[in-house]
């Protein structure tokens, strides 16, 4: 091969593998610059008279076209000039219901003829325990199946049930799923000491082995004697600790606050090749931070992978890229005396335009999602409104510095937590790029690019081609020469 064939190989692979990065990084620019329209809406507020704190809640308008940092948003007065502005994350004081447990003290144990386990304990009047709302065990065991009644006595000497038929359980061969808490049919508060009755229904079960036990005997190649032995496990049923649970009501200062944010099923399907279920999720770059899913099927314990996609504007049929930013379980548990649902999966804060959730299935039948529903954080831009000002808000376009204000009373009147005057954003219009806020090069048209690639690719072809020749006249020669000096040996 010579040279100058071998030169101009390596130099179309060195342009090839230059495009290629220049079409990556065209392709991103592209999807950080999917919007390139420029919006404005005017914003509507109660005129103060005085200077006043002014705050905008972001809406879904505003998430669809604007960078996920804020950094394109603008707020202009009637004469053009730009305001200070911040735009932080919405914060509030909230109610939580939460469950906290106390442990039961000197419990009194008694079997039982039928052979059940009875348990009795007191429980004493406490200030904490005012909302008394199940009993919860804990045990050690794995694989078993039990069945409970707890009863109370407030001092009449009358048994009232709380739960009945409730099935204890540890499925964790089949399922990762477990049951060990016994819910009342109603709240209870304990005014004066009380006195409560569990009845577990068996307190051993015959648990089998899982391996079997074979003896044989051979005479010749004929069995003659079989034994199969299938090993029995008493498994008595431990409890390590008794523990009442009670509703706790805590306020919670400074709490992110949500809401509630549209998303799009945009497909369903199960994978074979991963033994899971996609479903491909839309949103418009909402805060998002928690997805409730809903199912018509029942008695599931699902591990869930949650992803986001890499590249934007990709079919979702050519393959997509994602990202894991985390996961959870869905459960969905209704058996005869045991009721369980969860089916949230909360993750940090994202937004994104696309994402995967992936429920593994195994060998599991693949399960139905009806509907998925998102909540996310919510959002304010607060500024000082002046008396008889006008404002609007522009967005969206291609991406642009964070402008740097002073925004030192701003922050002061946030920090007095003063109450600002509410603001509602307007209809959008159309505007052009700011004067002086250039944009970014997004290169030429696409089509360019591939051009190119093919003009490159067909320039290699044409040299390895013009190669292989030049390979094939070399060994022509040689295999010519080799003829030629046996002929010149005989003479």
């Amino acid at each position: 091969m010579s040279s100058r064939v071998l030169l101009s190989s390596l130099l179309t692979l060195t342009l090839l593998i230059a495009l290629e990065n220049w079409l990556t990084t065209a392709s991103f620019l592209a999807a950080q610059s999917a919007t390139t329209n420029r919006y404005a809406s005017p914003l509507s507020l109660p005129g103060p008279t005085t200077p006043a704190l002014a705050g905008l809640e972001l809406g879904r308008e505003l998430y669809r076209h604007c960078a996920t940092d804020f950094s394109d948003l603008r707020l202009r007065d009637g004469k053009g000039q730009l305001v200070a502005f911040v735009v932080q994350q919405e914060r509030g004081q909230l109610e939580r219901r939460s469950k906290a447990y106390q442990a039961i003290r000197e419990p009194e144990l008694h079997l039982l003829d039928n052979g059940g386990l009875e348990i009795a304990f007191t429980v004493q009047p406490d200030k904490t325990l005012e909302q008394v709302s199940s009993l919860l065990l804990h045990s050690p065991l794995r694989e078993f199946e039990r069945r409970a009644l707890l009863e109370w006595d407030q001092g009449t000497g009358n048994w009232v049930p709380l739960a009945t038929d409730v099935l204890l359980f540890d499925y964790s061969s089949i399922l990762d799923v477990r049951n060990l808490e016994i819910r009342f049919s109603t709240t209870i508060k304990i005014a004066q000491a009380s006195r409560f009755r569990l009845v577990i229904d068996k307190v051993t079960q015959l648990q089998e082995d899982q391996v079997l036990e074979l003896t044989r005997r051979l005479r010749g190649q004929d069995e003659v004697y079989r034994e199969e032995r299938l090993l029995v496990n008493r498994q008595p049923f431990r409890i390590d600790r008794l523990e009442v649970g009670h509703e706790q009501l805590r306020l919670e200062a400074q709490t992110p606050l949500e809401t509630e944010y549209p998303v799009r099923l945009v497909t369903q399907r199960t994978e074979s090749a991963t033994q899971s279920t996609d479903l491909i999720l839309e949103s418009d770059g909402e805060p998002l931070v928690c997805f409730q899913l809903a199912s018509a099927d029942d008695n599931f314990s699902r591990p869930v992978e949650i992803a986001v996609e890499l590249s934007d504007h990709v079919s979702a049929e050519a393959g997509l890229r994602f990202q894991r930013i985390g996961g959870g379980v869905l459960t969905k548990i209704h058996v005869p005396g045991s009721e369980l649902e969860r089916m949230e999966l909360r993750f940090p804060e994202t937004k994104a335009r696309r994402y995967r959730l992936r429920v593994s299935n195994q060998d599991s039948p693949p399960l139905q999602f009806s509907r998925v529903a998102a909540t996310g954080n919510k959002y304010q831009l607060y500024f000082l409104a002046q008396p008889g000002a006008h404002y609007s808000l522009e967005y969206g376009g291609p991406p642009l510095k964070r402008p740097q204000f002073d925004t030192v009373a701003l922050k002061a009147a946030l920090q007095n937590r003063l109450t600002p005057i509410p603001a509602t954003l307007g209809e959008a219009t159309l505007v052009p790029p700011a004067a002086g806020e250039s944009e970014p090069f997004r290169g030429l048209p696409t089509w360019v690019y591939w051009l190119v690639a093919v003009a490159l690719v067909g320039l290699l072809a044409s040299g390895l081609y013009w190669a292989v020749q030049r390979v094939d006249e070399i060994q022509s020669a040689n295999v010519a020469t080799s003829e030629r000096k046996p002929a010149d040996d005989q003479q």
